[in-house]
């Protein structure tokens, strides 16, 4: 989350602490320059049912515009949280989930927001619709300048070319648009890393093999 004002509640060995945090990238959010928070009082520990409760506040405007957002009356608020167990280090979470609030003189409101919208994950759309249209779309015409438009083989020669250099572009600028992709966090992202291995692979040996075929047969098509 970029840009994100968060609040951290840490539990290490029953010993409970908070951070003011200002997120700038995908990785780790650094601690704000100044703490804006205040815990009403020590965190405290129920052994019974294994949880930590901490009780914090926050001016609503703190008077620091880049590193706390500016919460105003009668706006509906985006919320998120986010939480892992286990740790207490700044690793990736195991749930999370949004809310929406709204703030009024009287008090704190559901703020009403289409949490489906909420939930929406732009730079994964991106990457699913530009891996779709390489690797489906343009995979279709790669195979139809090569394998069925023949009648026109130098033009579909140099199409297929082109055509292949932007799948191999595409691919490689939306994967690495996923700047916190791990090969081995689950099946999909374990497949992608072997596709972009593969793409990369024949793109290489495609541009191999023509530069090769035509040292020994010129522009005429290699069937004859």
């Amino acid at each position: 989350m970029t840009e994100t004002d968060m609040i951290a509640w840490f539990v290490t060995d029953k010993v409970g602490r908070t951070g003011d945090y200002w997120s700038t990238d995908t990785a780790a959010p650094i601690l704000d320059t100044k703490n804006d928070l205040k815990d009403d009082r020590a965190p405290i520990y129920d052994t019974a049912t294994n949880t930590m409760t901490f009780v914090t506040r926050r001016a609503m405007n703190t008077g620091d515009n880049d590193q706390d957002f500016l919460i105003k009356l009668f706006e509906k608020i985006p919320m998120s949280y986010a939480f892992r167990k286990g740790s207490s280090d700044w690793v990736k979470h195991d749930t999370h989930s949004v809310w929406s609030l709204q703030v009024l003189e009287k008090g704190v409101y559901d703020g009403d927001l289409d949490l489906t919208d909420l939930l929406r994950n732009y730079e994964y759309e991106a990457h699913g619709w530009g891996m779709w249209s390489a690797w489906f779309v343009v995979g279709l015409l790669l195979l139809v300048t090569k394998r069925y438009a023949k009648k026109h083989w130098q033009l579909m020669h140099y199409l297929h070319a082109v055509l292949g250099l932007l799948v191999l572009v595409t691919t490689i600028f939306y994967i690495l648009k996923i700047s916190h992709w791990d090969p081995s966090e689950n099946l999909h992202n374990a497949l992608g890393t072997v596709t972009l291995f593969c793409v990369i692979l024949v793109s290489i040996t495609g541009s191999l093999t023509a530069s090769i075929m035509r040292f020994y047969y010129g522009d005429k098509p290699w069937s004859v």
